[in-house]
């Protein structure tokens, strides 16, 4: 049974549509952020990603069962002012896209959580992870503001820009080449949870760590494609160009062929 369907990093690929089914019948479907910025070798242009992401905008409107979180490709064209990430940035399209995520910063959000027994923890959705370190930093100086970045939309967590709060997103550990000791949610890499001894509580689903094998192509050459989830204590990173779900049993599993991640 298919209790909550997992759409990972897009970046203008496609296969977020076999998730369509589930959008239409009501089943719960969480996309785990970064809809643009496509990689080149993919064969997929700016035009093509920005075509893509309004089709996931169109496919999902009025749909309540559809959580659109956002990731830190997606916080460029929403907070620019924030510095948040400039990796492989439209500026061609900036002003468009710029409009078309605040127009819709209502449907968007940094995180995602579901309980259904109140005696565990939830499980967490957000786009990197969320570490308790960099979480304590907010909460030590905005706790009010940590709370709305957790639970709030974009809508609401732009409204709290006069803090300078936004900026927190920005932060990037040596893992991605930056100089904070924590990422944020947004930025977070999945080996930053290897050595913590203190853990955010509960699962936590992620994207933005791209898992990739190197695949032979027609004249001797390679491309690469989407590999196998990885687990870190208790994060699990599903950046691997297609769909999965969780099942009742709290099981991530394979959308395609219903296998269990390991």
């Amino acid at each position: 049974m298919v209790d909550i369907v997992i759409v990972p990093d897009v970046h203008g690929r496609k296969f977020w549509q076999d998730a369509i089914p589930y959008i239409q019948n009501g089943t719960p479907v969480v996309f785990l952020g970064d809809y643009l910025d496509p990689y080149a070798h993919e064969g997929i242009t700016p035009e093509m990603a920005i075509d893509n992401f309004m089709d996931i905008l169109r496919k999902t409107e009025g749909h309540d069962n559809v959580t659109l979180l956002a990731g830190n490709h997606d916080m460029t064209y929403i907070a620019p002012e924030a510095n948040i990430c400039e990796c492989r940035t439209d500026y061609e399209h900036f002003d468009e896209l710029h409009h078309l995520f605040t127009h819709n910063a209502h449907r968007f959000r940094l995180v995602h959580q579901v309980r259904r027994d109140m005696s565990v923890p939830p499980v967490t959705f957000s786009h990197a992870g969320i570490h308790p370190g960099w979480l304590k930093l907010i909460k030590d100086n905005w706790a009010e503001d940590a709370e709305v970045m957790l639970n709030g939309t974009l809508e609401d967590i732009l409204k709290l820009d006069k803090h300078g709060i936004l900026t927190y997103l920005s932060h990037v550990s040596r893992e991605r080449g930056g100089w904070n000791k924590y990422g944020s949610v947004v930025w977070a890499d999945i080996h930053e949870f290897q050595w913590d001894d203190e853990l955010w509580p509960g699962l936590q689903v992620v994207g933005h760590t791209q898992q990739l094998k190197k695949e032979p192509t027609e004249g001797g050459w390679w491309k690469w494609v989407g590999d196998k989830p990885v687990r870190v204590q208790n994060v699990v990173c599903l950046d691997c160009h297609q769909c999965f779900y969780l099942d009742p049993d709290m099981d991530i599993r394979y959308l395609k062929d219903d296998k269990v991640v390991d």
